[in-house]
């Protein structure tokens, strides 16, 4: 009689629930278009996929987007401790290829942040996993799409791991999916056939239907639209009431970001707004075939003296310093910049540089001209073009004059014939003092956290950065960053277990003296002095890329010592790196392997992952020292995300460069294939100088001329936005 009643009431409530979601649907109206309407007609499970609600659908993560989501429910259990601190999952999800997505989840339970190690603490549950989806590149009748997926793969305590394969159907306004899951984990819920049916009432509306093999849940998500490339879900699901689970409401936010079609669209509107319709882009291309079929070069105008200084000013003003201007015996005009105020990309340098030189010499009819970017006086990379293949360049037009409309050198692979004559170019103009001892400022923040252990939710120690930078000579340059701590949770307090790892008090970080400089096909940099706080010593860091930039081979050798005596073998670090770029600008593998910074022994491999100006990285490491009883072999699997901090261009203050962090990354590891959940630290450390080599010289490992080449649309928007 009792089960009678509950279905009854259940009923009630799930006819209640459908007549609210079809007033909402006869209300709603068309939203701002945004990419998420084209590609995402679902919501996200906190189980960590694109679902129906809690169940996968075939449907993936657009390439290069990136969610954030925040659930009030934990579907595989019911809370623990009711009323006592949190109960949900907060996840992080990514697009990494075209039909692949992963996804990262942090479930929780009770107290948030007391010591589940003491026997008072109401903590249920602080557990870490990754999941990922793959769809299949195929297409079958009705839009049907297949996909395969795991939930909870890897680390140490494997709660919700299951596998499953899922077939999703366009029938018009539905999206019909069928799939069947396997269990690995008694806490799963994924556990053999289920189904989900997704009604489509607007691009923003859905309504959704589903049983994921324990219960039925009925439920609704409105996409609102926040920006072009950025959106929020709010989510809303009903679950009926079963013998062994009651009844539940599961409410959802998730923040969407396109990382990935950011640049494109840019363009797009640019375009639109700058360059009129497709027939005046048809017009530009038949006179570019027009030159490229004229054998007459175009008439050599002189430049006056006061055009390159107001080409000189124009580029100070834009930002660079140390600018150099020389002209050809066969009137090459070669520019030499530092782009002091454009450290976050070398694609932004470059286009504001290229169109700033294009405004100053329409006049000054040069057959070509050469733009050189310096790092510490150093050349990095070369573009070559003239005023009308930039122009053409600019506009979208990629040929011009039966080659490209821009061209991309490194200093190795300069053509012979220009490197000699840009050997007798004759100097006509720079900066009087070279641009040396001018101070540069980047404020930063630093953050050493711990996330979903024992101890806490989320512990961590946070500090201000202040790096200072110094040109004192050609290739030489001085480097020393100091933190201030600003907040820190109480696990990271003094007596804690997370003390030694504290922002304590100010200090110094870095202080280094380098030197780098390019070498035929090798750019070599030597630092030394304090690579950290108490350890003193110095390296040698070398890359080489090959012609089209794809492979890159580097290593390092060094040797520090400590000066607080906290240990006593000197720490000797010798690492080699191979990265090769599979889809240029988007995707790299890299394989690094040697002892690092702390002696262990291995290797990590990583997958390294291109969207815009962020990057994602997953790895897998394994390394350890079998002599050691306290270091020995283990394995690690965890990921880094890292983003420019600040506006793009830095700003003067006081007569000095300041900008924020040029890359701030943060991420999170945990062992593999062990039995124990227990913090491990210490394994896989490479000593890094902030600036130099790896970073500003190699653009952050995107300075390949297929790289460059791939993301040419970044220079495009650069010189579109620059007046």
């Amino acid at each position: 009689m009792n089960t009678r009643l509950l279905k009854l009431s259940n009923r009630g409530r799930f006819k209640r629930f459908i007549a609210r979601a079809g007033v909402l649907a006869c209300a709603a109206q068309p939203a701002a278009h945004s990419i998420a309407s084209e590609t995402s007609s679902n919501s996200f499970s906190p189980l960590g996929f694109v679902s129906a609600v809690n169940t996968p659908v075939a449907q993936v993560l657009q390439t290069g987007s990136v969610l954030t989501a925040l659930t009030n429910n934990i579907p595989e259990k019911t809370n623990p401790y009711p009323g006592v601190g949190g109960f949900g999952t907060l996840s992080l999800g990514i697009g990494l290829l075209e039909g692949l997505e992963a996804f990262g989840r942090l479930s929780f339970s009770g107290d948030l942040q007391c010591n589940m190690y003491s026997s008072g603490c109401k903590g249920g549950q602080r557990d870490l996993s990754v999941s990922g989806k793959y769809q299949f590149p195929i297409q079958l009748p009705l839009n049907t799409k297949l996909a395969v997926g795991v939930t909870d793969y890897g680390g140490a305590a494997t709660n919700f791991r299951s596998k499953y394969f899922v077939a999703t159907s366009d029938l018009g306004f539905f999206d019909v999916s069928l799939g069947f899951a396997q269990k690995s984990s008694p806490g799963a819920l994924l556990d053999g056939s289920f189904g989900s049916v997704v009604l489509r009432v607007t691009d923003q509306l859905r309504l959704q239907y589903e049983n994921d093999t324990r219960a039925k849940r009925i439920g609704a998500s409105y996409i609102f639209n926040l920006g072009k490339l950025t959106d929020l879900n709010l989510a809303i699901s009903q679950q009926a009431a079963t013998v062994t689970q009651p009844s539940n409401r599961q409410v959802g936010v998730s923040l969407v970001m396109h990382l990935g079609q950011m640049q494109a669209k840019l363009i797009r509107d640019t375009e639109t707004l700058q360059y009129g319709t497709s027939m005046h882009k048809a017009q530009e291309v038949s006179a570019a075939h027009s030159l490229n079929q004229s054998d007459e070069r175009p008439q050599v105008v002189p430049t006056p003296q006061d055009g390159i200084q107001n080409l000189k000013a124009a580029l100070q003003k834009a930002g660079f310093t140390q600018i150099q201007i020389s002209e050809t015996s066969s009137k090459l005009l070669w520019v030499q910049v530092e782009p002091s105020a454009w450290r976050q990309s070398r694609q932004q340098a470059m286009g504001v540089a290229l169109q700033t030189i294009l405004k100053q010499t329409e006049t000054a009819n040069f057959h070509q001209w050469l733009l050189t970017l310096t790092y510490l006086g150093q050349p990095t990379v070369h573009a070559l073009t003239n005023s009308q293949c930039a122009q053409f360049f600019k506009t979208g037009i990629d040929s011009c004059a039966d080659r490209r409309a821009l061209e991309f050198f490194s200093q190795s692979h300069l053509p012979k014939k220009l490197q000699e004559e840009l050997e007798d170019a004759k100097l006509i103009d720079a900066d009087r003092f070279g641009g040396w001892n001018s101070p540069q400022f980047e404020l930063g923040f630093g953050l050493r956290n711990s996330v979903g252990t024992e101890y806490g939710l989320v512990d961590y120690s946070a500090a201000l950065e202040l790096t200072t930078e110094m040109s004192i000579g050609k290739g030489f340059g001085l480097q020393a960053t100091a933190s201030t701590p600003i907040s820190h949770s109480g696990d990271f307090g003094k007596g804690h277990v997370f003390a030694d790892r504290l922002y304590s008090k100010n200090q110094i970080e870095q202080v280094l003296l380098t030197y780098w400089q390019p070498y035929g096909p090798f750019a070599i940099q030597g630092s030394a002095g304090y690579i950290n706080a108490s350890d003193r010593g110095g390296q040698i860091d070398s890359t080489w890329h090959n012609q089209d930039g794809r492979l890159r081979l580097s290593g390092l050798v060094g040797r520090y010592t400590n000066t607080e005596g906290k240990y006593l073998n000197a720490r000797m670090p010798a690492i080699m790196s191979m990265r090769y770029s599979i889809l240029p600008a988007k995707w790299q593998m890299e394989l690094t392997a040697g002892q690092f910074y702390n002696q262990d022994r291995g290797y990590l491999l990583a997958s390294n992952h291109w969207m815009g100006d962020t990057k994602f990285k997953i790895y897998v490491r394994r390394s350890g020292l079998p002599s050691d009883p306290l270091k020995p072999i283990r394995s690690f699997a965890g990921f880094d995300l890292s983003f420019p901090l600040g506006p793009e261009k830095s700003s003067q203050v006081a007569g000095f460069n300041v900008r924020g962090q040029d890359r701030w990354q943060t991420g999170l590891e945990t062992k593999v294939g062990e039995s124990d959940n227990y913090i491990t630290l210490g394994y896989g450390l490479i000593p890094k100088p902030k600036h130099g080599l790896m970073t500003d010289v190699i653009d952050f490992d995107r300075s390949g001329f297929t790289d460059l080449w791939a993301d040419r649309d970044r220079v495009r928007l650069a010189m579109r936005n620059t007046h």
